[in-house]
């Protein structure tokens, strides 16, 4: 006979309520387990409550589900089951005494899932309108009649639109706001692995109180594996990852930093999965509890659930072995996946047995500047291979080929020096392979898992801060990068958010970073987010980069954001344009350089006024959409790729001009049919058609990027732009830094803004 559940907490909290630690215990899932109010009573023990589950909700599915014998399933009747009415009395009950009762929404099973934002504020509308205080004017459905609950719980394990759940709650957050009378709560119920395959992007980037982490179901981080031992490794990581969640929520930049951790376990032999013994003996939790109950952060344990112990229900739990159904994630399988890739390579093979120590070598003698070093062993060797001759091909030249100098020489030792370097090169390669084939950002549970690690780490070297910031600040770095080219905008602006913090460190400027390759990394990235986004700059000025000139580029190079003294007039036939086209282009950049204008210094009383340039910017931009709309269209599907370049050309002069015509944002005039043929055209031309005019490729892609999404084709869009803007600040820094630094300034005028530290408003002239 196992112990009961009064038993268990009793000894828990014994030991932890003097600390004023906590006791969570999820209700619901358990046949014949006894009534709510059970647990409520002082002897009990216990502070939160879950009930066990909204398993269905996200479109097309009205929000569904039920705890013991209360269906909470909408539509329903407009009378509320006797069991629900038991259900709504025990919460009132269970408030009376100082419990807190949250729906948990999720589960193992259910249909559920979240495809947009416009769903998950939907889903955070009705559960107010639900479970939150009586709305007036609200008819719909209250499955527990007038009853308010404390908050909401989330068990997501499944990825479905996993992201969109950062929206739902800080939804709930806006709507808590709107009533005082009690402080709602949102917790969270994590797998133990770091970060949780389908948590972790909402844990890191919207704010949890609580997390209760469950330390069963997942063998490689259990408690029973800290108690009894791991069994053997079988080349995967296992650990007890308690303080590596603390890390993770502690990093400055984590929206879930004031979060609590609790250790979930079992609460009987029957509530974890039957095939592995999770359960810990009381005196064995009691064990694990005095060793953890001083680490940063522990505010308790969570125990699933009350019915399965305090009935000690032989097929109880049912949930709770669904949960087991999961495979468990560890970065080591994709370090592994890696080196399998390079092995295939024969070149590597055979210089590796011709002279093993090579690539070894080459790792110790650029690792002598770190204070974490590289291990040249043969794995981090491979590593290296595979970073440098698959992957860092295709960020450094159009044609994927012709790897600039500068690359091997500056870039690729520097981060050598980085002992997160496996991470990585690892996190990077991923990107790469699922940026395309995923329909669904949440789905890349690889990438979830290798940004947990990286963050982990990055958290851990920044304890020595001035002797490691530059490794921490560009680890970071790709990090933005890789969000970036998914779309992931929190994401994006949390990482910014603790670059700026690592600037502040350092004398809050960059330029006491005292390094001009991290500064121009720096310089690029707050650009192209700034572009992309439609928004000022978040971690430069823009004096920042009046140290940067463009040397005379090459014709190849000319676009609407630079002039070097080339008309396309007069380079149609190198650049394989048409008249019309190279005339339109032309008339962009004329276009472009009355836009600058507006951010040059005024000396002369005799300049036009800026309501003058403003007047005659709009009227150039009128005449040239004119033009823009007046050139033919590409027959319905055009096959050779100077039909589609003139496409792409055509549609993203059009765009261009009718933005600054109208005075509105890229991201408005941008339809998305516009999008669409955009697109479809981008994935049909190969990167060398493009080899000709890689400037005219950058500025179609700059324009295209602003509102572009997180599906398929956003990605592909940012993602070609990334690259583009990688190859070529390596061959001509100041070029690129002039077309980003452009077209910031076409955005800040179209808004209104001059921009920070350049003259000031527009509409103060």
């Amino acid at each position: 006979m196992y112990a009961s559940l009064p038993v268990v907490v009793a000894l828990l909290v014994g030991c932890v309520s003097a600390s004023g630690l906590q006791q969570a215990v999820y209700w619901g899932q358990t046949p014949g387990q006894a009534n709510l109010s059970h647990f409520c009573t002082a002897s009990q023990g216990i502070d939160i409550i879950p009930l066990a589950f909204l398993s269905q909700f996200g479109a097309p599915y009205s929000p569904g589900g039920g705890f013991g014998d209360c269906d909470i399933t909408v539509p329903q009747s407009a009378q509320i089951s006797p069991a629900c009415q038991q259900v709504a009395r025990d919460i009132e009950y269970c408030q009376s005494q100082k419990k807190l009762i949250v729906l948990s929404l999720g589960g193992a099973a259910g249909n559920y899932g979240l495809s947009n934002q416009s769903d998950a504020e939907t889903l955070a509308a009705d559960l107010w309108d639900m479970y939150g205080p009586v709305q007036k004017g609200y008819t719909g459905p209250r499955p527990l009649g007038n009853v308010v609950l404390d908050g909401f719980d989330l068990d997501i394990e499944n990825n479905v639109g996993a992201y969109n759940y950062i929206f739902l709650i800080w939804k709930l957050r806006e709507l808590f706001a709107t009533d005082r009378s009690k402080n709602y709560i949102i917790s969270g119920a994590p797998q133990c692995v770091v970060p949780d395959a389908s948590m972790g992007d909402m844990i890191f980037n919207s704010p949890f109180d609580y997390l209760f982490i469950q330390y069963y179901n997942t063998p490689t981080c259990s408690a029973r594996g800290l108690i009894s031992g791991y069994p053997p490794a079988d080349g995967r990581n296992q650990y007890f990852t308690f303080d590596a969640w603390r890390q993770v929520t502690r990093v400055g930049y984590s929206q879930s930093i004031q979060s609590k951790l609790l250790i979930g376990l079992p609460a009987s032999a029957d509530a974890a999965d039957n095939d592995e013994p999770y359960y810990l003996e009381p005196k064995e939790a009691l064990e694990l509890i005095n060793e953890y109950r001083y680490h940063e952060g522990f505010a308790g344990v969570m125990l699933w659930d009350a019915g399965s112990s305090d009935m000690n229900v032989v097929d109880g739990g049912l949930d709770a072995r669904l949960k087991s159904n999961r495979t468990p994630y560890n970065v080591q399988d994709h370090v592994q996946e890696a080196i399998d890739h390079a092995n295939k390579q024969w070149t590597f093979r055979r210089m590796l047995s011709e002279n093993p120590k090579q690539f070894g070598g080459t790792l110790a003698d650029i690792n002598t500047a770190n204070i974490y070093p590289v291990d040249p062993n043969a794995q981090n060797a491979r590593l290296l291979y595979f970073y440098i001759q698959q992957l860092t091909p295709r960020m450094a030249s159009l044609d994927g080929q012709n790897t600039p100098s500068v690359l091997q020489n500056a870039i690729l030792p520097l981060m050598m020096q980085s002992s997160l370097i496996p991470k990585i090169a690892v996190f990077e390669a991923a990107g790469f392979q699922e940026i395309f084939r995923t329909p669904d950002i949440a789905e890349t549970r690889r990438m979830i898992a290798l940004k947990g690690e990286i963050l982990a780490n990055v958290n851990t070297i920044l304890k020595d801060f001035n002797k490691t910031y530059r490794e921490a600040m560009h680890c970071v770095l790709h990090l933005v990068v890789l969000e970036y080219n998914w779309g992931n905008y929190n994401s994006i602006m949390a990482h910014i958010d603790g670059l700026k913090n690592m600037i502040k460190l350092r004398g809050g400027s960059i330029q006491k970073l005292h390094s001009p390759l991290l500064t121009k990394l720096l310089i690029a990235i707050d650009f192209e987010t700034a572009c992309c986004y439609e928004q000022d700059l978040s971690i430069i000025k823009p004096q920042d980069v009046s140290g940067f000139t463009s040397s005379q580029c090459p014709e190849s190079f000319e676009n609407p954001f630079h002039y070097s003294g080339a008309p396309f007039a007069t380079v149609l036939a190198k650049l394989n344009l048409s008249p019309p086209l190279a005339a339109i282009l032309d008339d962009l950049r004329r276009l472009t350089s009355l836009v600058t204008n507006f951010f040059a210094t005024k000396s002369d009383s005799n300049a036009p006024t800026h309501q003058q340039q403003s007047i005659i910017i709009s009227n150039d931009a009128i005449r040239i959409q004119k033009s823009a709309l007046s050139l033919p269209a590409a027959s319905a599907s055009p096959y050779s790729p100077s039909d589609l370049i003139s496409e792409i050309i055509r549609i993203t002069a059009i765009v261009y001009s009718t933005a600054l015509t109208l005075r509105l944002p890229i991201s408005f005039v941008y339809s998305p049919a516009q999008r669409l043929k955009v697109y479809d055209a981008f994935s049909r031309i190969s990167l060398s058609d493009w080899k000709i005019m890689p400037g005219v490729y950058v500025w179609a892609l700059m324009v295209a990027t602003p509102g572009s999404g997180t599906n398929v084709q956003g990605r592909l869009l940012r993602f070609n732009q990334t690259l583009a803007v990688i190859c070529m600040k390596l061959r001509d820094f100041g070029f690129m830094v002039d077309c980003l630094r452009t077209f910031w300034r076409v955005q800040r005028w179209i808004v209104g803004d001059i921009g920070k530290g350049e003259e000031g408003r527009i509409g103060d002239a």
